[in-house]
């Protein structure tokens, strides 16, 4: 005597063999558990599959679909991640570049203003305050000598610790995964 079973979560039909009365098993098409009814030979506490799957045909005529996973999922979300990721990163080396602007022209006009009272510390302020202002503009202008010519600026800042390290290191870092948004 056939048994005709389906699942409750998706409604896929199932035809089994009466020896499978009273088991569950897991359904091929949502993974829910399906219960077949009748007087068990035996207690099942756990999930199994049924011990013979040539007792166990299906109604449907599309062939089996293995339940869908995550990893599609996983993968966009993964796609989605890295995109977020390199705006993040092209956003940083923009808002660098901004600060390199600003604080190289505060350093610029403070160098020349110093001039007459300290001229040796003004001689060291200028080129650097001058440098970050025009490496900066050079980079959001996007010329051609602005990422190196920012590289090596970076480098000098990275020596005015702590906020020059933090942004040289990081411009230094990072304009590598976006050089190509800034040429």
């Amino acid at each position: 005597m056939i048994i005709k079973v389906s699942c409750a979560e998706c409604s896929h039909e199932y035809r089994l063999s009466e020896n499978k009365a009273g088991r569950k098993f897991r359904c091929k098409e949502c993974g829910e558990a399906v219960s077949v009814p009748g007087q068990a030979e035996e207690d099942w506490d756990d999930f199994g599959s049924l011990a013979d799957e040539d007792d166990l045909e299906d109604d449907s005529d599309q062939p089996y679909r293995p339940p869908r996973s995550s990893s599609r999922k996983k993968r966009r979300k993964s796609s989605q991640s890295r995109n977020t990721n390199h705006e993040n990163v092209s956003r940083s080396i923009r808002a660098i570049c901004v600060l390199y602007v600003v604080i190289g022209g505060m350093f610029t006009i403070a160098s020349l203003a110093l001039f007459s009272r300290e001229p040796i510390l003004s001689l060291v302020l200028l080129p650097l305050g001058s440098g970050g202002l025009v490496s900066g503009i050079a980079v959001l202008n996007r010329r051609s000598w602005g990422i190196p010519f920012c590289q090596i600026v970076s480098a000098f800042y990275l020596f005015s610790f702590p906020i020059g390290t933090i942004l040289g290191g990081y411009f230094l870092l990072n304009i590598h995964k976006v050089r190509d948004e800034f040429e």
